[in-house]
């Protein structure tokens, strides 16, 4: 219980910080105009895709001492009855790996869903430098950025899957659904395209 408190409050501490961030986006300017809006925006999200990845390789270093420890309680009950199953360590872990190394992890979904590692850039329509274009690309990097955020909680929750937990089942559901939504809003251009492609619409 004590354990899922504190990872609770990892989750709500990201969550505070990047709310922060938004919210200061703005200040440092006078009179803000929807292009330099879209600007300070396009020019914060790269920090913001730092910190969550920074975010994730601490939880990784954090889920692979948790699972070492509870492997060192699997041993130290060994001759009991023992409540602690070996899956639990072992899923704290195999998540921590994929945390620690989430660069890879993340190539290996990208390329497993779209056959590349690579994210389809934002190409926009008519002259450089026109506001729809600037906006659309403002668009698909915050979604991207979600997407990215909901990748790393969707590993997260995946350690609940060597949880002797009733909800255990719901929770990998949720993980699932989460890591699959994330691949999907992290290259949601390429993603549109297969769409049209399916539907016969030209893009």
């Amino acid at each position: 219980m004590q354990q899922n408190i504190n990872e609770k409050a990892i989750v709500k501490t990201i969550e505070l910080i990047l709310i922060f961030a938004l919210i200061c986006l703005p200040t440092m300017a006078q009179a803000v105009t929807a292009d330099q809006m879209l600007a300070n925006i396009n020019a914060q999200l790269p920090y913001l895709y730092k910190i969550v990845t920074g975010f994730g390789y601490l939880a990784g270093v954090f889920f692979v001492i948790v699972g070492v420890h509870k492997l060192k309680e699997f041993g130290n009950s060994a001759m009991q009855s023992g409540k602690l199953a070996m899956k639990e360590p072992f899923a704290y872990i195999i998540v921590g790996a994929m945390l620690i190394y989430f660069p890879s992890t993340l190539g290996v979904f990208l390329t497993t869903v779209y056959g590349t590692s690579s994210i389809t850039p934002y190409i926009g329509y008519g002259a450089p430098g026109n506001t729809f274009n600037e906006i659309g690309a403002t668009i698909v990097g915050i979604v991207q950025f979600v997407g990215l955020v909901s990748f790393v909680r969707g590993l997260m929750m995946l350690h609940k899957v060597g949880v002797g937990e009733s909800q255990q089942g719901a929770s990998f559901n949720k993980g699932l659904t989460h890591l699959i939504g994330g691949i999907i809003a992290m290259n949601i251009v390429q993603f549109g395209h297969i769409i049209s492609s399916t539907l016969g619409v030209s893009s």
